[in-house]
């Protein structure tokens, strides 16, 4: 982290920076989702800082960290691994809101660096930007038309619009499959604008095996035409805020994920256990 801080000397304490001489329209969120890569982090935010100042963004990064107990066994009372990039997403939302007047929020997966500092990180008015549609890892290909994990743009109204990520996955993958079924319903569209400079290198890491019930909560939300996002989602998130701590790149937001006791397995998942 160290390296990072010393190649970043114009960020301000929180992880912000704004231009001089100019009120950009713009007031930019970027969320990262964190547990568990913290040299990951450094290289994230040391790439994406630059980024943004060069493009003259007025912008703060927040790091949002869900609490795990030390030595804890990771996984949840409903059996699966604890982690919950959703409500993960949702919560950090909900408490920068409370922050600042931000009204274009980018989600930032911590293992992503993109490869252009001409890709723009900034919100559509009424759309939803893939920023990270070509990943090297993936021969940059977009392998199916839902695929928008990895840097996501929203502006303000879309994200209320659709309530926010699904707070029903936990473990590995679904969440942003989930999210291109939200805004498919609503009729609001994904961009992908510039295919010669959106693309992005994936840091190596192990990859996390898949939560088999996720699948299922996605069949289940399909067959319900996703009638229930209203009622799940950024509204009905549960968790507590542990605290929030400035340092110089970022703000730490930490947050305990409470497992709502209404939430049942799906009966996929049960069964591949």
């Amino acid at each position: 982290m160290a390296s990072a801080i010393s190649r970043n000397p114009k960020t301000k304490m929180g992880g912000r920076w704004k231009p001089n001489g100019c009120i950009p329209k713009e007031k930019i969120a970027v969320i990262i989702p964190y547990r568990d890569r913290e040299q990951h982090l450094a290289m994230v935010l040391n790439f994406v800082h630059l980024l943004l100042q060069k493009q003259n963004r007025d912008y703060r990064i927040f790091v949002v960290e869900q609490f795990t107990t030390i030595g804890e066994n990771k996984k949840n009372k409903l059996g699966v691994d604890n982690f919950n990039k959703g409500s993960v997403m949702n919560a950090g939302y909900n408490e920068i809101r409370k922050i600042d007047n931000f009204n274009c929020f980018i989600f930032h997966d911590v293992d992503l660096i993109p490869e252009d500092d001409r890709i723009p990180y900034s919100c559509d008015s009424i759309n939803v930007t893939h920023l990270s549609a070509r990943v090297d890892t993936l021969q940059y290909r977009i392998v199916y038309e839902g695929l928008i994990g990895g840097v996501l743009t929203f502006p303000i109204n879309v994200f209320n619009r659709v309530n926010g990520f699904s707070n029903r996955f936990w473990g590995y993958g679904g969440e942003d499959d989930d999210m291109w079924h939200r805004l498919s319903t609503m009729n609001i569209s994904v961009l992908r604008p510039n295919k010669e400079i959106q693309m992005y290198t994936m840091i190596k890491h192990q990859k996390r095996k898949a939560n088999g019930g996720n699948l299922c909560e996605l069949v289940q939300n399909q067959k319900t035409k996703y009638k229930g996002m209203v009622n799940e989602g950024l509204h009905t998130v549960k968790y507590e805020k542990m605290f929030l701590k400035e340092y110089r790149l970022f703000t730490h937001i930490m947050v305990n994920i409470l497992v709502p006791t209404e939430q049942v397995r799906c009966k996929y998942n049960a069964e591949k256990e």
